[in-house]
């Protein structure tokens, strides 16, 4: 019951705000893809590696391959700063824990052309990050 009355709360949360809350989290570890294409970079989820445009192997952490896993796995959605500390770190985290930002400022210096204009991974005020790349799979 607390499972149904949990995914009722998310869904009405995500119409209302236009955002996945950090009860939801569970709908974000769904089977996915094994590889995801974006703006010439790939990201291999069974290898856990990350090619450049120029196919160079950008080296990530753990947490960074989560994160990044999580934007591309969900384009064009807001992921609340709660929602990515949990993905990222396996943990729940409050609304003013600013750690997910500097997880996100390290993965932008990695894959934004210009990490201080980022085109990726954009900042929505009040609300979390969204990753604003088309992406296949491939």
């Amino acid at each position: 019951m607390n499972r149904i009355l949990g995914c009722v709360l998310a869904t009405t949360m995500t119409l209302l705000c236009g955002c996945i809350p950090a009860a939801s989290s569970e709908i974000l570890e769904a089977d996915s893809p094994v590889k995801y294409l974006f703006a010439s970079w790939s990201l291999d989820t069974t290898t856990r590696e990350l090619f450049s445009p120029d196919n160079c192997l950008i080296s990530l952490t753990s947490t960074e391959f989560s994160l990044l896993h999580a934007f591309v796995s969900h384009p064009h959605i807001v992921l609340s700063r709660e929602v990515l500390l949990n993905l990222a770190k396996g943990r729940g985290g409050d609304v003013y824990d600013r750690s997910i930002d500097t997880l996100i400022s390290r993965l932008r210096k990695k894959i934004e052309p210009d990490p201080k204009k980022p085109c990726f991974i954009k900042t929505i005020w009040g609300g979390g990050y969204q990753f604003s790349c088309e992406v296949e799979n491939g």
